[in-house]
């Protein structure tokens, strides 16, 4: 017998921002540990976007939060290493040479290192059409145009998972763009943080197109958030608003207010094509963690930035633990 839950398509939707999804999968520990779900196993749908790719691809692999946690642990330092040295330069102060590398070469970081142990940790996976669907935000430089890897269409099936995870990872002057053949031509792609850090907007239309295809009566959408602190940083009006001096909050200011703006087109729920299709976002930071002089960003793989991000996952999930079960209605999918 059919019921309605078995009908409800419920995707999982993850933003970019490096080394900062581990705290998306902090939440997610909370969300398992309090409902008693297995993530990979509850949701038919992962959509992902840089970091939130690298998420995506690991549940739809069938991989734990727990193993993809132990991976973010582990190999955190062998992607981001730490420069060994340091130099003073004119106007920019003191440098270390991976970023006078990033300053004068096309990436801060080795990709070739993130596709040898992601491939390792997915085996090799292929984008064909799986009982669990996946899409995968990007930038299609050579197209000049937002791309989307995905499952459900049939148009990625020669596309392995590391390739399109890579595509939609490839950070500018981070890690260096990636070269995907598709349909005999060579495309060039950066990072799908360019187009949708939160992927959940620009994967919508393949969720509805499948939603219709397989007869699915609705469409639920868990948005989670990476770590990020601008929500609780104070930018000072008389502050000298240099690229120099702002460095990483103007980051931070263009991936918040970029996922801000998806949140707040979707704080609604609508109905399109005859589909209702509900939504629901999980913040990155949380106001009631006390101040903390450690700085997490895209590249932090210490021990010191993961306890930060739990704490602030934890207290996040605390806040919204109410609204959050009621959403996933408290229960594993029957």
């Amino acid at each position: 017998m059919t019921t309605y839950m078995e009908k409800e398509l419920k995707v999982l939707a993850i933003d970019g921002g490096g080394m900062r999804g581990y705290y998306s999968l902090k939440i997610l520990e909370c969300i398992e540990r309090e409902l008693g779900i297995e993530t990979h196993s509850y949701f038919n749908g992962f959509a992902g976007t840089s970091t939130g790719s690298i998420i995506s691809g690991g549940l739809y692999s069938g991989k734990s939060i727990k193993d993809i946690e132990i991976f973010y642990q582990e190999i955190g330092k062998k992607i981001f290493p730490k420069a060994k040295l340091s130099v003073k330069l004119p106007f920019l102060g003191t440098v270390d040479t991976l970023e006078i590398k990033q300053l004068l070469t096309m990436a801060k970081y080795d990709d070739a290192i993130f596709r040898k142990v992601y491939s390792e940790f997915i085996y090799d996976k292929i984008l064909t059409s799986d009982e669990k669907k996946i899409a995968i935000t990007s930038y299609n430089i050579s197209k000049k145009e937002a791309y989307i890897f995905e499952n459900m269409s049939g148009s990625h099936e020669q596309v392995k998972l590391v390739d399109a995870v890579l595509a939609s990872s490839a950070a500018p002057s981070f890690l260096a763009p990636q070269e995907i053949l598709l349909k005999g031509e060579t495309h060039l792609f950066y990072d799908g943080g360019l187009i949708s850090n939160n992927p959940t907007l620009a994967t919508l239309p393949y969720w509805l197109d499948y939603s219709k295809d397989q007869a699915f009566t609705s469409i639920k959408i868990l948005s989670i958030s990476t770590y990020n602190p601008i929500k609780i940083k104070t930018i000072s009006i008389g502050k000298t608003h240099s690229l120099l001096n702002m460095k990483y909050d103007l980051l931070d200011i263009f991936l918040y207010s970029q996922s801000l703006a998806t949140d707040q087109f979707l704080s609604h729920n609508y109905s399109i094509d005859g589909i209702p299709v509900s939504y629901y976002r999980i913040g990155g930071c949380n106001e009631n963690v006390p101040p903390s002089k450690i700085e997490v960003q895209m590249d932090t793989a210490t021990k010191d930035g993961f306890l930060l991000m739990t704490e602030h996952a934890e207290a996040e999930f605390n806040k919204c633990k109410p609204e959050i079960k009621e959403f996933l209605n408290a229960g594993k999918a029957e």
